[in-house]
């Protein structure tokens, strides 16, 4: 561990380029009661640089955490690896987790994170407040900060139940409207509990999560987002337009409502393939959705002449915009000096729907970088 009283290093090391990752806090006791946070953390493995090492492929990262408080900064600093046996794994959307943790007295935080990939060098940084709270106290067992864990059509909450009395204990839990008990029969001080739901019984929405152990009872929420396939599924396949064969879009519409999730995943899985990418999916809704939000009108703006330059080749290097020139309608010129390319939109009618006047029958093929 280390004590710093200047923060320029972490803002020096934390200002190049820009990584991928996520991550939760948690406040927690040791087996010594001793408080400390955890950190809970996911990084895409697509994103990270791996290198190969004999007949392994290898990612090192550096993972530091500060916290501050009344001008005061602790923290740590950890080096990580990830060996994946064939270069195929490192392509794949899953996620490299982990837990770290550091021993820090109870009060308000704010917490800076700070993930540097040392084969490619590239960084990225999270600031979040936090609260560390002091679970010793005057009763016979305590319960840790909950958190939920995404599984394949199911969450599991993720918990610990401190245990001062070192005599046996129930758990009474309520999820929504079911409700259930667990008994522990044991002498340790640390008690991890997991509670598996499934998203099916529950359904969605907002879902409360009530623990309580003796008089101690704390309580979450859980929302539970609705797939996109359940409602918006056909709106979704429609938009695939640019990227799929009209028997593709075809098919996936006919798909019945249990297979949508998996034939969904198989489309992307071959559009991966073919474009040499393994974010195809996100990259192409990233760009539907900035369409829709940016130049929608008349029509859906990923309709549009300039939603569908944009869905192709991603956003340009350079727009010049002209939108009240006197004598001349209202027009736009992108550029794509990558890729030599130059694009003209008129707003003939003066309603906000930019045509594309040159080159005037573009068509061109979808590109990701």
């Amino acid at each position: 561990m280390f004590y710093i009283n200047h923060k320029m290093i972490f803002f020096i090391l934390c200002s190049l380029l820009e990584i991928d990752f996520n991550f939760t806090t948690g406040s927690f006791l040791n087996n010594k009661g001793t408080p400390e946070l955890r950190i809970f953390y996911e990084i895409p493995r697509n994103k990270l640089a791996y290198i190969k090492l004999g007949d392994r492929w290898l990612a090192r990262f550096q993972f530091s955490c500060s916290l501050v408080r009344d001008k005061k900064e602790i923290g740590d600093t950890w080096v990580i690896e990830d060996s994946l046996k064939d270069y195929e794994a490192t392509l794949k959307k899953d996620f490299l987790k982990g837990e770290l943790r550091i021993l820090v007295p109870p009060g308000d935080y704010e917490v800076k994170v700070c993930v540097r990939d040392l084969n490619s060098q590239r960084i990225g940084e999270k600031v979040s407040q936090i609260t560390i709270k002091d679970l010793r106290g005057d009763y016979p067992q305590q319960i840790s900060a909950p958190r939920f864990i995404d599984e394949y059509k199911k969450k599991i909450l993720s918990f610990e139940i401190y245990n001062f009395s070192k005599l046996p204990f129930t758990l009474n839990y309520k999820i929504d409207e079911i409700e259930d008990s667990i008994n522990f029969d044991t002498q340790d001080f640390v008690n991890p509990a997991l509670i598996e739901l499934l998203i099916d019984s529950l359904g969605f929405g907002t879902k409360i999560i009530t623990l309580k152990v003796g008089k101690v009872q704390i309580q979450d929420t859980l929302y539970i987002k609705e797939p996109f396939w359940i409602k918006n599924y056909e709106k979704r396949v429609k938009e695939l337009y640019y990227i799929a064969e009209s028997q593709e879009i075809d098919s996936l519409l006919n798909v019945p409502l249990n297979y949508r999730e998996e034939q969904w995943k198989e489309f992307w899985t071959r559009k991966d393939s073919i474009f040499g990418t393994q974010d195809a999916e996100e990259q192409y809704f990233r760009r539907i959705d900035y369409a829709k939000a940016h130049f929608s009108g008349i029509q859906d703006g990923w309709k549009t002449d300039r939603g569908r330059v944009y869905i192709k080749l991603d956003k340009p290097d350079e727009v010049e915009s002209h939108p009240f020139e006197i004598n001349e309608k209202p027009y736009e010129i992108w550029y794509y000096y990558s890729r030599n390319l130059k694009f003209i939109f008129v707003d003939k009618l003066g309603f906000g729907n930019y045509e594309l006047e040159y080159p005037k029958y573009w068509q061109g093929e979808i590109q990701f970088k």
